[in-house]
């Protein structure tokens, strides 16, 4: 299966968990950590994580970073990398990949709202099966228009 196959099927994954999820509002100084976390946690208690996506993707983890103002989905690749991807190749994924994940982000209205009224960045992360990061971008709220 092609690199970008992979990728094409976490995006569709991530859109789905996106979608699944019923969030409550948020009061308080910091709504946007509130929100944030609260979806984290909300994943996962409802995904059983890791989770397998297809037959060499393993969803791992969902994180908020507050201090950055990220959310992160962290992926495993079942197969062994022995470098970083490029940078100009992992931009080229992210070019390719920007429609499918703005899609998926957009499904779920309030989630969509909340990137985009508190700037909250979207970090992909994936890792091959001994640990090692090999590729990790993010979708800045700008992009998902």
């Amino acid at each position: 299966m092609k690199l970008t196959n992979i990728f094409v099927c976490m995006a569709m994954v991530v859109g789905v968990a996106v979608c699944s999820l019923t969030f409550s509002s948020c009061n308080g100084k910091n709504e946007a950590a509130a929100f944030f976390n609260n979806a984290v946690k909300t994943i996962k208690e409802n995904t059983p994580l890791p989770q397998q996506t297809d037959e060499t993707t393993t969803w791992i983890d969902v994180k908020y970073y507050e201090k950055e103002n990220v959310y992160e989905y962290v992926y495993e690749i079942n197969a062994p990398f022995t470098e970083k991807l490029p940078s100009s190749q992992v931009q080229e994924m992210k070019e390719a990949m920007l429609p499918m994940f703005a899609m998926a982000i957009k499904a779920d209205g309030e989630f969509y709202d909340k990137v985009k009224q508190y700037g909250t960045a979207i970090r992909f992360v994936y890792l091959s099966n001994d640990g090692k990061e090999f590729c990790k971008f993010e979708v800045q709220p700008s992009e998902l228009d």
